[in-house]
């Protein structure tokens, strides 16, 4: 994750989270020291944003339609981050986007391009 340092052992996340969960692009959050190194200890504040992760399924090549429907996706999103090329996250804050971006992703899963998930939990 990357972050910007706010003070007090404060942080702001700088980045749309792929891998970690339970926390949002522009959270805040506390970290605790381990080993050698910082690691997540817990969000203070909450943007209100929230995170769609996508997976592209094994052996899909992205046609024009799939394309289409990442583009208007990743258009409606505030920030964006992607792993590889089988994998992206989107981060939107305002709800008549969000369900946008749901409608958005649930046709490319019914298209069989990937799969998705709501911030931490599956749906």
């Amino acid at each position: 994750m990357w972050a910007d340092y706010l003070g007090l052992n404060r942080y702001r996340l700088d980045n749309v989270p792929l891998f970690a969960y339970g926390i949002n692009y522009g959270d805040h959050f506390t970290t605790r020291a381990e080993g050698d190194g910082l690691l997540f200890d817990r969000v203070l504040k909450r943007t209100g944003a929230s995170t769609y992760r996508v997976t592209f399924n094994e052996g899909f090549s992205r046609d024009s339609a799939a394309r289409l429907l990442i583009g208007e996706a990743k258009s409606r999103a505030s920030q964006t981050s992607e792993y590889g090329d089988d994998h992206f996250a989107l981060s939107v804050e305002n709800s008549g986007d969000r369900e946008a971006v749901e409608r958005l992703l649930e046709q490319g899963e019914e298209r069989g391009f990937w799969d998705w998930e709501i911030s931490g939990s599956s749906r």
